[in-house]
């Protein structure tokens, strides 16, 4: 797993995430890695260059988000390997250019559109109360795997 900063909230939340899927599917912790780096398409390159290079035997991997997953696959062709068959790769946020990218890209979605809807709710009713103390609200949503040709 390549991830965004351990300092945000929802990087830790999609590592969770990452690592009870890995065990549902069986594979102990100790057989799973996890490097952070910020989300750039850059750290995506540095962070798989770094892990090809250590000796690290891997057969998939899970960026935090598209750029960082782009930045991985080009560090994987650079290294002569190809995705799926040596490497899978999967991101997450599902961008428009994804689909583009050879392999096209699997990566998670979120429902964006619902996300805006829901905090500008929150927002409004918070004004409606005149609150001037700041209030907070959780609400989690479903996100939706978008399979395609990179795993």
């Amino acid at each position: 797993c390549i991830s965004g900063p351990p300092e945000v909230h929802n990087v830790k939340e999609r590592l969770e995430g990452f690592l009870h899927e890995i065990r549902q599917a069986g594979i102990p912790d100790q057989g799973c890695l996890v490097k952070y780096g910020e989300f750039k398409y850059q750290t995506g390159f540095d962070l798989m260059e770094n892990i090809l290079v250590s000796g690290f035997e891997l057969t998939a991997v899970f960026a935090g988000n598209d750029l960082m997953a782009w930045g991985a696959l080009d560090a994987i062709k650079e290294a002569q390997l190809s995705a799926p068959q040596d490497i899978a790769i999967a991101g997450f946020d599902n961008v428009y250019f994804s689909s583009f990218l050879t392999p096209t890209l699997t990566t998670v979605e979120q429902p964006k559109f619902k996300m805006g809807q829901i905090a500008m709710k929150m927002l409004i009713e918070t004004m409606k109360r005149g609150d001037e103390k700041r209030q907070t609200g959780r609400v989690m949503l479903s996100c939706e795997l978008i399979p395609r040709d990179s795993a």
